[in-house]
């Protein structure tokens, strides 16, 4: 059992960051309700102090598993949902175990993307799913430290632009892929992927949080499918994957 502590909390507006992470939880629920039916072990992964999946586990009616190396962040969870500290690089987890992996704007954090995707190909079931949410380099407006163009730039001069505006941040660990990099950063060996960012928009912008989402999706339904899904994927500011074993 991880110690309580809610030291995290105490650093911010608990109320504004609690009300966030509902919402992202609604909106993650919506994505994934009909894939969660057939998923027992549910793991979000980079969950951190477990606000989501407790949301999440309250509306599936079933356990949703936070697993971070922060072990700060895992102490907020106080042991309201079931929490693992350990690291994507290795995870602490039993082959083909879980069937479903919560990968929620995490993935740019992580160095070594490949041994990442390669533990959760190994822990992921036969029929288990991935979803994974992650951002596009080549969107204007960065989404951490909300600088334009910052992501475009390479890493010293992102530094130095970053250093002119945020005292005491580096930009090295924050790696976007440009979309044609997108699947070469999730590739793994008996994988397969499907981009399912059209159809998140196109049913759930009502919901979504940035009132350009909601604009696109109104722009884009007036435009030919066929045409709208590969403007989307160049312009879009994330992607929304689901990842599943070939012949699954």
């Amino acid at each position: 059992m991880i110690e309580c502590d809610n030291k995290y909390f105490e650093s911010l507006d608990f109320e504004k960051y609690k009300q966030s992470r509902q919402k992202k939880a609604r909106f993650i629920e919506q994505i994934l309700r009909s894939f969660q039916q057939d998923s027992e072990v549910i793991v979000d992964i980079g969950g951190g102090t477990g606000l989501i999946a407790r949301e999440l586990s309250e509306k599936w009616n079933k356990e949703v598993i936070v697993l971070d190396r922060d072990i700060g962040l895992l102490r907020e969870t106080c042991n309201q949902v079931t929490s693992i500290a350990g690291d994507i690089l290795n995870l602490p987890l039993k082959s083909n175990s879980v069937d479903m992996f919560i990968i929620n704007h995490v993935w740019e954090h992580i160095g070594d993307q490949k041994t990442a995707m390669n533990e959760i190909a190994g822990s992921l079931s036969k029929n288990g799913i991935i979803y994974l949410t992650l951002g596009n380099r080549a969107w204007i407006i960065e989404p951490h430290f909300k600088l334009p163009f910052l992501s475009i730039l390479p890493k010293k001069i992102a530094n130095f632009y970053l250093s002119l505006f945020i005292k005491g941040q580096n930009y090295d660990n924050i790696n976007f892929p440009f979309p044609w990099q997108l699947y070469n950063t999730v590739f793994q060996e008996g994988l397969e992927w499907e981009d399912i960012t059209y159809k998140v928009l196109m049913e759930n912008h009502g919901i979504l949080e940035k009132k350009w989402w909601k604009l696109t999706g109104r722009l884009l339904s007036l435009i030919p499918e066929r045409l709208a899904k590969p403007l989307l994927s160049l312009i879009t500011p994330q992607w929304f994957l689901i990842g599943r074993k070939k012949g699954a």
